[in-house]
């Protein structure tokens, strides 16, 4: 049977597109926001409030995930959640919320986004929503590291794994190890960050979140490729970014292309990592993501440097540094000024 009309138009007919859209979101995002648009076109209809605040928050999410161009879902968001509190549903106002502050701190507004993913934490917390929390946890870890507080972050993600596996919740578990493995990544401890990658793939890999299997990938390609496995990194990111493809998430695209460019940067080749570079960038400023721009421009002045052109690469890390410091990106800065002192000395 059509899942579209299984039931007539009515409250029934908008959660069960809800639902799809819940289902697809990971998966096949294109096909997700169908669903979300239909069920929220129809809640108005409708005048079902509780199915529009639900609808409003897939399509925020997928549209958010699929770079639109309109740039609704800031707005979408901020009406799910003020209608999903005056519904008394806070299971809804946290995830509306939890999606706001990933949102902020992919523009590299991450004291922001800390401060609100806090105020999510505490509304988990209380209604006892532990998979919510152990999710909370886990993006709070996630916004430290690119603080480079590293310490916190490894505690935050740390306790959402306990909690996680607490609740036997495979996705939860994966996402925890992932995000753990990232944490290790930046700190070059590759052997470590290889198991935690491996341990979120093969439980990712039973879920149907396709977008999370895509970036346990990029990591573990990124921690091999960091002890000098450079063949099987490229070949895990060729998988990588078939499934960025399939769901359509433009910011594991630009992911995608900033991993091939490191690998390629490790065995000397700048000229096409330059490519996956500038492919990325386009990525990045389609999905307004601005707190990766300074980590691939780091990237871009390193090869631009490589391949003679110490000028260019100088302009580019002086660009690097004022975004990241001013996004508090302390490990991007930090590689930013480390490459301006090499290449001062080798002038």
């Amino acid at each position: 049977m059509d899942p579209l009309h299984s039931v007539p138009d009515s409250g029934a007919r908008v959660d069960e597109l809800n639902a799809l859209a819940h289902r697809w979101r990971h998966d096949d995002t294109r096909r997700a926001l169908a669903f979300a648009r239909q069920a929220l076109v129809l809640a108005e209809q409708l005048a079902y409030p509780q199915g529009r605040a639900w609808a409003l928050l897939r399509v925020a999410l997928c549209e958010y995930i699929l770079a639109d161009a309109a740039r609704q879902y800031e707005t979408r968001l901020g009406d799910a959640i003020a209608l999903m509190r005056e519904l008394g549903e806070p299971r809804g106002e946290a995830e509306a919320m939890n999606l706001l502050a990933n949102i902020l701190g992919t523009r590299g507004e991450h004291e922001v986004a800390l401060a609100l993913h806090d105020r999510c934490l505490a509304l988990r917390r209380a209604i006892g929503h532990h998979v919510g929390v152990a999710a909370t946890l886990n993006n709070m870890g996630s916004e430290l590291r690119q603080l480079g507080r590293t310490g916190e972050a490894l505690d935050c993600l740390r306790e959402s794994l306990q909690l996680a596996l607490a609740q036997a919740d495979l996705r939860s578990i994966a996402y925890a190890h992932v995000s753990l493995g990232s944490v290790y990544l930046a700190l070059d401890d590759a052997s470590t960050a290889v198991e935690h990658f491996e341990q979120g793939f093969a439980r990712v890999a039973r879920t149907d979140d396709r977008a999370l299997e895509c970036t346990a990938l990029i990591g573990l390609a990124r921690a091999r490729a960091l002890q000098g496995a450079h063949a099987a990194a490229l070949e895990l990111l060729q998988h990588a970014q078939a499934l960025a493809l399939r769901t359509g998430n433009v910011s594991d695209q630009a992911q995608v292309n900033l991993a091939q460019a490191a690998v390629e940067q490790g065995r000397g080749r700048h000229a096409p990592a330059m490519a996956h570079l500038h492919a990325a960038l386009v990525s990045l400023k389609r999905a307004d993501e601005r707190g990766l721009v300074a980590e691939v421009q780091v990237r871009l002045a390193d090869s631009q440097w490589r391949l003679g052109d110490a000028d260019a690469a100088q302009a580019q890390l002086a660009q690097a540094l004022t975004m990241a410091e001013a996004n508090g990106h302390a490990l991007v800065a930090e590689s930013a000024r480390r490459l301006l002192r090499e290449i001062g000395r080798a002038a």
